[in-house]
Formats: structure tokens, C-alpha cells, sequence
């Protein structure tokens, strides 16, 4: 008879020794007693989670397919074939004479269809049909269209349909990570097995630790002279994934077994693994973190968990060992490797058959375009959440917040803001850097934020803390005080001409920006184009503190100088600060806090909701007065570049551009939404820029591009206001303007 191996002997000779080591541990540190595990799994899963609005379709809107399959995707819809049936929360593009034969769309013709999408619903099983136009042959009108919605049965007609809420992004801390939390009932069987099957397959057996996985640890890192390490049953990984560092220390292993052992005490084997498989690292996609099988499955195999096959199952354990190097489109070959040992593993534990066995080893790994990239697409806009969480005292950490961003509309903002960008740096040879801040007057919601052109780069944000000067933004301020306080009125004259102002023992001496005098003129036509000295003249005789009581009063926070050059912007505001003043404007006096969340749920119940009702901060025939000028100056004046770039819509709004060509803006609004571009150089130099040729055309470029923003539907002006006709004393144009 053979003598027993001395590795055979140290194994079973440490067993004992193992289990006397964490009694005594057991009893010095008293781990077990200081976790409260009835409270474990939710401290597992507790993340600041955020949605975005849920999207809509609407009679009129555009019909993009792709961004319909991506919305869809984002809220677990799958896309079905003509021939296969439509279950719950199932969708297909299809033509008309497909959704005629099902019984919807009977009224409609054959060539006015562009695309049949029929949809049922998750949240009430209801079918829903929609119909889209073909293309126009018209340039301005390019594009699918909805021409028609039927819910929930054919020739039930709608003109909005409203679906799920859209989970947007998740955090643990300041980290964004992707986890989708799937119960155990929705859990793929096979996915289950084989996560077992490699990583503990005596986790049905065993009371959190396995004594052999640990002895032979041991006898390892005894030969291998290294740290504690390896042995860790699927208990263990998960409180060491939970509670403690990822640091290899034979104290932290010990803390490890018995945090493991008294796990086991506290729950079924059910939770354990269900909480396991939804919370384990499952690897990196940009800047995200993958945790959990279901987050997996939609980055690595693109598409919902529930339908993962038995070849996709095994390969989602096979990660779990090596995130970083098993990601089947980088490594295919390791990736291939390590999905053969986990079926290996399930066959011979005869989990599957040999054909199951045979026909998965054979399957072909996913490729990188079937899997979803996830990626920060506003990490500037999660910023200023942050921020404004903060500003109100609500806390981030265990968070649902509902904020208010539209991300196709982001998507397409961004990249016309980088093109932007590019351009006029390559013009001028030199670093530019930018803010945009798109919100909706109606709510005050913002929807699109742009906070700078690298977030990775500086984590600095322009739209909320960037103070920049305001230049000739002012300006409509300063008139607008002047109506108020009864300095000047819309259909007034003003003379442009050279005059200094003395005020504690100083003197000013204002200029126009082409250092040129125009005479008499109609205030529209002062305001139109930008005249520093009418505007300069007129604050000093309304008086500087009115001007900023105003200023306060239609949102603006900042402190101000209360010196003559602040008529001409000589005051630091933040692009939010300045849509925030313009917003009121646009609400014809009327003031809503803007914000970048709907809805905030705390940790411990509370509520927070974005519904204060608007205030009157300004007198309403004031301020159409003020607006229909801003017009004058969009159409016709410094701001018509953004007519010439193709935008069309109606809008109100001023040109921003500081004396030394430092900073540069473009503000405007329309009665549905209010835009603010502010383009300049973080060192504070001069951009050789004005208003009009770089924040304008960012402007221009990105309101251009977004989707349903333009739109002829004019103010809806106060009563009693009564129009009048002036000349334009340079051309044959009238300009319409409101009086008292």
C-alpha cells in the first residue's frame, strides 16, 4: 500500500486547524454580530438610480426608427418578426397591408404609409398601432412623420401614447455602473446551473464555506509563498463583494468565512444566489461598471437576460473569473476557452445532455455590435443634478431621481456643439471652450445641458458655475426697466451720440462697438442692433439698482456692481443664471424655477417634486413689450444669423459680447422653450469672437438639428396691448410694436 502524500496529509491536517483558527477569530473580532443581516440584500442593491422622462409618441413627431428600436430597448421591449405572435412588451415594424390584415390602419392608404410599428404594451397589454408618412419631397418637411395612432383597438384613434418610465443610469456613489436587478424566477435556469456549476458546486451543500476549497487555499499559498487567496465559495464572494476590500490579507479572508458562515444563518440559499447573480462585477464599458448577470447580458450578448441560451448562459459565468480579459469580442480565444470549462463543468455534473453539450461548444460568440456600449451621454447634466441635490439638502446616496433630460435630443446637441466648436477653433487657432443649456418654459425642466466639450478632460461646469460676463445680454433688462419705471416707452426715440457720465468723482465714457454714432432712432431699432450708448444712457437715468432688482426678480442670483458700465453686461452670470432671467422673459413675467430633475424619492420615503407654481415677478404687457422687440432682434438684427443658418422657428432673443471679445452669447426663446450658447476660453482671454459669429452659430447649429424645436406658434400676448407701426429710418421696413 502506498503512503499518503505529504500535500495529502497537510491538507487534512489543516482542516481542523482551519476551523480552530475562526472560532478563535470568531470570537476576537465578533464580525457576525456587527452586520444587520436582515437589512444585507437591500444594502446590496441600493444604488442612486435615475430615469429620464418617459417617452411619448405624438401625432406630428418625427418617425425615426432607430431611435424608436433604442428607446424601446432602454425599457425592455423586443422587436418580433411578422410571423411570430406579440406577447407582452413586444414590438414590430411591419408595412400597412400587414397591420390591415391584423385589423388596424383600415381607413388609410396605401401610399401614404410609410411604416406600420405595432406595440403591446407592458403596463396594460393594450395594442397599439402606429402610422407614419412617407418621406415629403419638401426640404423643410423631410422626414417620416406620425400621422396616426390607434389604441387600444383598431380605429380607436389618440394623438398621444405615454410608456414606461426610461432607467437611465445608476450610481454607487459618484461611480456610474450598469446593474438591472432580475428576480430568481426570471432567471434563466441554465444561467443559473452554470454559474454554480464553475464557481461553486457545492453551494447547495455546504453552510457558506467549503473546508477543502480552503485547505487546499492554504496548502497553495503555502507552496506559492503569496497572500490569502482562491477557496471562495459563492457566499463568500458575495460578502466580500459586499462588506469588505478587495485586499489580499489573511485577516480579511477570515473576515471573509465568517461573514459567509453567518449569511448562511440569515438567509436561504434562494437569496443568496439570486442576490449573487444580480450583483456580482461583471466588467468595464466606458466608464461604467457591469454588475450582475442582467446588466451583462445586455452589454455582452445585446439583449434582455430572460432569453439568454444555454451557449450565452455559460459564457456570462465564464466572465465572473476574468471581467477585463474574457469580453468575447476582445478576447475571443480566452473568452471561447473558459466557456468550454464551464460546460464542461455542467456536463459533467449532468446539468446538460450531450447534445445540449455538443451544440453550445459550437456556438458563436457575440460580436461588439451586437452588445449595447454604455456610456455617460450627459455626464454634464448628472453633474449639475449633483449639485442641485445638494442646493436643496437632498440626499444623493440610495436616491431615485426622475430628471428631466431628453436624451435623443442631448445626442444630437452634443455632437453639433463639438462640430461647432472644431470649426471655430480651427478658424481662430486657438481653445475654445463652450456651454449650451436648452429647458422648457412650461415646467421649467431642462432638457438638454451641455456643460463643456471634455468631460473626461475637466469635470468643470460652464452651465452652472461658470461666471462669465454677460455683456450685451443686459441690455434687454435695461429697457425692460425703463418701460417699468416710465424712463422710456416701446415707440419712444433715442439719440445715439457721444456723452460721459460723472458718478463718485469718476467719469464714463461709453462706445458703440463699431465706434460709430447713428443719430436719432426707434428704441426697437437701438435694441435690434446693439447700441451701447442708448442703452448706457437710459440705465442712468432709470437708476443702477432698479436695473438689478429686476435682474433678481426674473431669477438671476449673482450680486452685481451697482456701477453705470453694468447696463452693458459688466456683471459675472452663469449660463443657467442667464436662461433662468430669459425663461422669465419668455413667460411674459412669469418666473419657474428651472431644474434638472422632476421627481427626487429618498433613501427613507421622502419626496421631492418640481411642482411650484409659477410667480409673477413682472408686469405681463411690460414684458410682451420687451419681447416682441427681442424678436426685431432674431429676424433682423445682431442676432440674424441664426436666420441665415437655417433656423426658422419663432424666437426672441440677444446677442452677448464683452468689450475685449472674451466672452461671447447667444440667448433666446420662443413661448415653448428657452436656449442660452456662451462660447469662450477658460483662461479668460480674448477669443477674437463676438456674440454674433461664435455662440450665435452654436446656437444656430444645435437649434437647427433638434428635433420639433421650430414652430410658428407665435406668443400668446396679454390683453389690452395695442400695436403700432414704425419706420425703419434706414430702409422701407416697418417694425410692429406694442404700446400701452
Amino acid at each position: 500500500m502506498r503512503r499518503p502524500s505529504v500535500k495529502k496529509i497537510l491538507t487534512f491536517s489543516l482542516i481542523p486547524l482551519t476551523l480552530i483558527i475562526m472560532s478563535v477569530a470568531y470570537a476576537f473580532w465578533g464580525i457576525g454580530k456587527s452586520v444587520d443581516f436582515q437589512s444585507a440584500q437591500k444594502h446590496f442593491l441600493q444604488l442612486t438610480e435615475i430615469y429620464i422622462p418617459a417617452f411619448q409618441f405624438k401625432i406630428k413627431d418625427a418617425f425615426v426608427r432607430e431611435d424608436i428600436e433604442n428607446k424601446f430597448a432602454k425599457i425592455g421591449y423586443r422587436a418580433r418578426l411578422p410571423q411570430q405572435p406579440l406577447l407582452s412588451g413586444d414590438y414590430l415594424f411591419t408595412n400597412l397591408n400587414e397591420c390591415q390584415q391584423r385589423g388596424w390602419g383600415q381607413g388609410l392608404a396605401t401610399d401614404q404609409i410609410k411604416d406600420c410599428l405595432l406595440i403591446k404594451k407592458k403596463d396594460s397589454e393594450q395594442m397599439i398601432a402606429i402610422f407614419s408618412q412617407s418621406d415629403s419631397p419638401n426640404p423643410e418637411q423631410s422626414g417620416a412623420q406620425i400621422i396616426s395612432l390607434e389604441t387600444p383597438s383598431p380605429g380607436n384613434l389618440t394623438s398621444k401614447l405615454t410608456f414606461e418610465k426610461f432607467p437611465f443610469a445608476q450610481y454607487l456613489g459618484a461611480e456610474p455602473l450598469q446593474q438591472e436587478f432580475t428576480p430568481l424566477s426570471q432567471i434563466p435556469s441554465q444561467c443559473l446551473k452554470a454559474a454554480v456549476a464553475i464557481e461553486d458546486r457545492d453551494f447547495l451543500d455546504h453552510k457558506g464555506v467549503s473546508a477543502m476549497g480552503i485547505a487546499r487555499a492554504i496548502w497553495k499559498n503555502i507552496r506559492s509563498g503569496k497572500k490569502a487567496q482562491g477557496g471562495s465559495t459563492i457566499t463568500q464572494q458575495l460578502v466580500k463583494n459586499a462588506f469588505l476590500t478587495s485586499e489580499r490579507t489573511y485577516k480579511r479572508k477570515i473576515q471573509e468565512i465568517l461573514l459567509a458562515l453567518e449569511l448562511e444563518t440569515s438567509w436561504g440559499k434562494d437569496q443568496i444566489i439570486e442576490t449573487y447573480l444580480n450583483v456580482i462585477y461583471m466588467g468595464q464599458s466606458g466608464s461604467f461598471r457591469i454588475h450582475g448577470f442582467g446588466s451583462a447580458s445586455r452589454y455582452l450578448l445585446g439583449h434582455a437576460l430572460n432569453s439568454a441560451s444555454l451557449a450565452e448562459c455559460a459564457l456570462l459565468a465564464a466572465v465572473i473569473n476574468n471581467p477585463g480579459g474574457l469580453v468575447p469580442w476582445k478576447y475571443p480565444e480566452a473568452a471561447s476557452k473558459r466557456r468550454a470549462l464551464v460546460l464542461q463543468k455542467m456536463r459533467e455534473l449532468e446539468w446538460i445532455s450531450a447534445d445540449e453539450f455538443a451544440e453550445a461548444s459550437v456556438a458563436p460568440l457575440p460580436l461588439r455590435s451586437q452588445g449595447r456600449e454604455a456610456r455617460e451621454t450627459a455626464p454634464y447634466f448628472i453633474q449639475a443634478v449633483t449639485e442641485k441635490m445638494k442646493e436643496l439638502d437632498l440626499p444623493w446616496e440610495g436616491s431615485k431621481i426622475w430628471i428631466s433630460l431628453s436624451t435623443s435630443q442631448q445626442q444630437i446637441a452634443q455632437e453639433a456643439f463639438q462640430k461647432t466648436l472644431d470649426e471655430l477653433e480651427l478658424r481662430k487657432k486657438q481653445n475654445l471652450e463652450g456651454a449650451f443649456i436648452l429647458l422648457n418654459n412650461t415646467n421649467g425642466e431642462v432638457q438638454v445641458l451641455i456643460g463643456g466639450r471634455n468631460f473626461r478632460r475637466t469635470q468643470f461646469n460652464r452651465v452652472v458655475s461658470a461666471k462669465r460676463l454677460v455683456g450685451s445680454v443686459m441690455k434687454p433688462l435695461v429697457y425692460l426697466s425703463g418701460f417699468i419705471n416710465g424712463n422710456i416707452k416701446p415707440d419712444d426715440q433715442v439719440i445715439d451720440e457721444p456723452f460721459t457720465y460723472k458718478y463718485e468723482n469718476q467719469t464714463w465714457t461709453p462706445e458703440n462697438y463699431d465706434r460709430k454714432y447713428h443719430g436719432t432712432l426707434p428704441v426697437v431699432k437701438a435694441l435690434e442692433q446693439s447700441l451701447n450708448i442708448p442703452a448706457a444712457k437710459l440705465a442712468t437715468q432709470i437708476g443702477i439698482p432698479k436695473i438689478i432688482e429686476l435682474a433678481h426678480a426674473l431669477g438671476v442670483k449673482s450680486e452685481m456692481p451697482a456701477i453705470p458700465a453694468l447696463s452693458l453686461g459688466a456683471t459675472d452670470w452663469s449660463p443657467w443664471e442667464v436662461a433662468q432671467a430669459y425663461s422669465t422673459l419668455a413667460n411674459l413675467g412669469e418666473k419657474r424655477s428651472i431644474s434638472v430633475f422632476q421627481k427626487v424619492e429618498t433613501v427613507d420615503g421622502k419626496i421631492w417634486e418640481n411642482n411650484a407654481p409659477a410667480e409673477r415677478v413682472v408686469d405681463a404687457k411690460k414684458t410682451a413689450q420687451i419681447v416682441q422687440l427681442m424678436k426685431y432682434v432674431v429676424d433682423r438684427g445682431s442676432g440674424q444669423i441664426v436666420r441665415k443658418k437655417g433656423f426658422t422657428g419663432i424666437a426672441a432673443g440677444k446677442t452677448g459680447t464683452t468689450s475685449d471679445l472674451k466672452d461671447t452669447w447667444f440667448a433666446a426663446f420662443s413661448p415653448e422653450w428657452t436656449a442660452v450658447a456662451w462660447v469662450g476660453r477658460d483662461d479668460g482671454k480674448s477669443t477674437g469672437y463676438t456674440g454674433a459669429s461664435a455662440a450665435a452659430p452654436l446656437w444656430a447649429e444645435i437649434m437647427t438639428k433638434l428635433k420639433n424645436i421650430s414652430s410658428d406658434q407665435d406668443f400668446i400676448w396679454p390683453e389690452g396691448l395695442k400695436q403700432k407701426t414704425i419706420s425703419d429710418p434706414g430702409s422701407d421696413f416697418e417694425y410692429k410694436i406694442f404700446t400701452d
